[in-house]
């Protein structure tokens, strides 16, 4: 089960906190990409590796589009919605749809930017939550998907929600961070290594960037997560 936070069309903020759910289907990994920042290459490089492995989810977590380069965001849109790609808004995707058109000019398709538009901020499943940056669109608005996470923002997400796991971008450098007896520990996720989540709850993981040639496969059903390489 998958609820979401957003903001309707009339302005009024929709918020959905985690509930008890069920969560991906035992056995079937997810796909998880980030910070393609317009490069159409990397999105479909992605896309085929989920798809060889048998991913039964895919996941883009923000900042699909590059907002100083605008021209190829709508093949990137194109190739999401093929595949029907749960992704979130990043910050740059926000940009484009705001500035427009004096940003995109005639580059980007109305459909592209009603599409932009549309994500939300945060997606929850269970007790894992997807976003850009922080999960805090409701404290924070806006700058929910740019802030930086430090020790605070870390201790704020584990007091908050002291079972869940968070997978963000924006940050390009994938980590994982965990509390243990009052203390954040910080590890650098390296390439091909797997990674218990449950043993770490609650954790934020930092997936990586597409633009890094990096992308991650989630493992619901073992709690497992494994940074994997593009070869484009």
């Amino acid at each position: 089960m998958i609820s979401t936070t957003g903001t309707r069309d009339g302005g009024e903020t929709c918020n959905t906190k985690p509930e008890n759910a069920g969560g991906s289907s035992a056995g079937v990994p997810v796909g998880i990409m980030a910070d393609s920042h317009g490069q159409v290459k990397a999105i479909a490089g992605a896309l085929d590796f989920f798809q060889r492995i048998g991913c039964g989810k895919m996941v883009h977590l923000g900042d699909i589009c590059d907002s100083f380069r605008p021209a190829m965001s709508d093949d990137c849109v194109r190739l999401l919605q093929a595949q029907s790609v749960i992704s979130i808004k990043g910050n740059n995707d926000y940009t484009l749809v705001v500035n427009r058109p004096d940003v995109t000019g005639d580059s980007v398709s109305p459909e592209t930017i009603d599409y932009l538009s549309s994500l939300p901020i945060q997606v929850w499943e269970g007790e894992v939550v997807f976003a850009h940056s922080l999960p805090f669109e409701e404290e924070l608005g806006l700058s929910a998907m740019v802030r930086t996470l430090g020790n605070n923002e870390s201790a704020w997400f584990f007091r908050e929600y002291p079972n869940a796991i968070l997978f963000r971008g924006h940050s390009h450098d994938p980590e994982i961070r965990w509390r243990r007896k009052g203390r954040i520990n910080t590890e650098p996720v390296v390439l091909g290594k797997r990674i218990a989540l449950d043993e770490r709850r609650p954790c934020i993981v930092t997936c990586g960037a597409l633009t890094r040639g990096l992308c991650m496969v989630w493992r619901p059903d073992s709690m497992e997560i494994v940074l994997q390489p593009l070869y484009l």
